[in-house]
């Protein structure tokens, strides 16, 4: 047995986030920015003097900041209403006995709109004379410490989290208005579901028997409401006009084409189906532009090849998990097949990213799809806890513990919430920023951008995470799940009764916001059933099975989330098209009215349920 010790982090080391108001790109950004670093670095001077043992601090800007403007969100989009239907007509579909206890809720109410100012996303590399120097990558990407430096290290990071905090508390300071200074937390589609873990993958992939392979389809139940009114949902015209913004990993040009010639051209007699579909027939086209005859559209970041977890182990990311992207787009091609589909890689073949490389590829998505019918699906999560039972089991150094510490008291926590009922329910006023403290304001700039893609009249859908296994109750879903303007998606696991998969995180923030669907559990024909070209990773006693037709078994939020987003994308554009049984207006935040309104059943947790078949 090891005795290896685990220093687990949940941010990069060496990194901060300025979350800016206002726009920043252009020559008056730069200057903007570099009086931003100049007051940085005079706090962090002020704050190495307060303690002796701290050495001397530098913060240098990167070059890449990332603009979002809100000026051109239309005023006619500030506020919407859509209503649940009743659920009590014979159309929707019967809950055996043997399931859960359910009851419908009789209205689904959507999120108020809130567009946030322009604001601005800027990085900075941050240098200390006496933290230790990290170590180059290995092969992998992903080292362990030497014993001998795991206490420094852990040193190092306490103290970037200190510094982000106190470099927050001084931001009415700043040269510029700042929303929150933070560490750049990492970002996954995340470890095998573990004690402790983070979301995502509830299990490595496994493959898949020869006579089950071509059992990929997942279709609605034929008592679902949804797909009697909706009739075209999944089949060819499905997703007509609709575009789905897919961040996650993603294989390089080269990649694609020995793919698309080893499960298509070398195996003509029976070309694997989702990979003729997706890529299509021609060469790659660079840039990200449409392959001539795919379905799918590819922007590779080359930054994020790079990101590795430069000396320190994350948990469970050992292996390639560059399928997943593949995977996730596999499930919404197969459920919305004319939908147009765009796969930005945002994690590395780990599975993992930060919010730099998610901030540049959904500035990407939002500049490039103003005005359009657009889904953005999230198969991840971000690696911030907000519970204990997030932690991971793992952390011999209580790296999340550090982060938990600046969580308010229980009594503070409960005096704000009674503040903040008396501002916004009484007094119909925003909740003092006395009652929001540093740790609750760290997702503020995955907040700020979903609530802009809402604003837009999209949608932000994302997985809750896979942290509760062998808990007694469930946990809480992570970010961006959580967040008020994203829609979270639970996982269930296969067959009768329904039930909420082993691992899966309670779908939203809260519970009842959030709707459930097929998720699976690990295991051959107990999880999702989808695309996997590339190698499968080895097993507890070192074997690695061979990948004889493209398809894997995988189970996770990951893969329940793409299912809502194909499903939407299916309705989306069936209202768009004024086909049967539209009844609300063309927009996301219909179409997902309507999953609400399609089936009545509940978990224990009131999570909405959503149930699909896939055989």
């Amino acid at each position: 047995m090891s005795d290896k010790k685990h220093l687990i982090i949940y941010f990069q080391p060496r990194q901060l986030l300025f979350h800016a108001h206002g726009n920043l790109s252009g020559l008056q950004g730069k200057e903007k920015i570099q009086r931003l670093i100049e007051w940085a670095n005079k706090i962090a001077a002020d704050w190495a003097n307060k303690r002796p043992e701290r050495g001397k601090v530098n913060i240098s800007a990167f070059d890449d900041v990332f603009g979002f403007n809100s000026e051109e969100v239309p005023d006619l989009r500030k506020q919407r209403s859509f209503s649940r239907s009743q659920t009590n007509n014979s159309s929707v579909v019967t809950v055996p006995q043997t399931e859960p206890q359910t009851y419908a809720r009789s209205s689904y109410k959507s999120p108020q709109v809130k567009i946030p100012p322009s604001f601005s996303l800027a990085f900075a590399n941050v240098q200390s004379d006496k933290w230790p120097a990290l170590p180059s990558p290995g092969p992998d990407g992903i080292l362990v410490l030497d014993p001998g430096q795991q206490e420094e290290q852990k040193t190092a990071l306490n103290e970037l989290l200190d510094l982000a905090n106190f470099l927050d508390k001084n931001r009415k300071s700043a040269p510029l208005k700042l929303e929150v200074v933070s560490p750049n937390w990492l970002v996954s589609s995340n470890p095998p579901s573990e004690p402790g873990g983070t979301g995502g993958p509830g299990g490595k992939p496994s493959p898949v028997n020869n006579a089950d392979m071509n059992k990929y389809h997942i279709h609605l139940p034929s008592k679902s409401a949804l797909s009697q009114a909706f009739n075209n949902v999944s089949e060819p015209g499905a997703g007509e006009g609709v575009v789905v913004a897919i961040l996650d990993t993603a294989y390089h040009e080269e990649q694609l084409e020995d793919k698309y010639k080893t499960w298509v051209l070398d195996r003509l007699e029976m070309p694997h189906p989702h990979i003729k579909t997706l890529l299509g027939k021609e060469p790659f086209a660079r840039g990200g532009l449409r392959r001539p005859d795919g379905r799918i559209n590819v922007y590779i970041d080359p930054a994020v090849d790079a990101y590795c977890v430069p000396g320190i182990e994350i948990y469970g990311h050992d292996y390639d998990m560059t399928d997943h992207g593949l995977f996730v787009a596999g499930i919404i091609n197969s459920l919305a097949p004319k939908a147009e589909l765009h796969l930005y890689q945002a994690l590395n073949k780990y599975g993992l990213g930060d919010l730099l490389s998610i901030g540049r590829a959904l500035e990407k998505v939002t500049n490039d799809f103003q005005g359009r019918q657009l889904i953005v699906n999230l198969s991840l999560t971000m690696n911030m806890p907000l519970e204990e039972g997030h932690l991971k089991a793992n952390d011999d150094f209580g790296m999340g513990q550090s982060i938990l510490s600046y969580k308010p008291s229980f009594l503070m926590h409960l005096i704000c919430g009674i503040v903040c009922w008396i501002f916004e329910w009484l007094l119909h006023l925003p909740c003092p920023s006395f009652c929001e403290s540093w740790l609750d304001r760290q997702a503020r700039p995955f907040e700020w951008i979903s609530d802009l893609v809402y604003a837009l009249d999209s949608r932000v859908i994302a997985a809750a995470g896979n942290d509760s296994k062998n808990r007694a109750s469930r946990l809480g879903a992570l970010y961006p799940a959580a967040l008020e303007r994203v829609f979270g998606v639970g996982a269930l696991a296969r067959g009768l009764p329904l039930r909420p998969a082993d691992y899966s995180n309670l779908a939203d923030q809260p519970a009842s916001k959030g709707i459930t669907t097929l998720g699976g559990e690990e295991g051959e024909k107990q999880g999702i059933l989808g695309v996997y070209v590339g190698e499968f990773p080895e097993d507890e006693n070192g074997y690695r099975p061979n990948n004889e037709n493209g398809w894997a078994w995988w189970a996770g939020t990951s893969f329940a989330t793409p299912i809502i987003s194909g499903i939407t994308a299916a309705v989306l554009g069936n209202l768009s098209t004024g086909g049967p049984g539209a009844t609300v207006q063309p927009s996301t935040e219909g179409a997902i009215t309507e999953l609400y309104n399609a089936q009545s059943p509940t978990t224990p947790d009131d999570e909405d349920i959503f149930a699909v078949d896939q055989f």
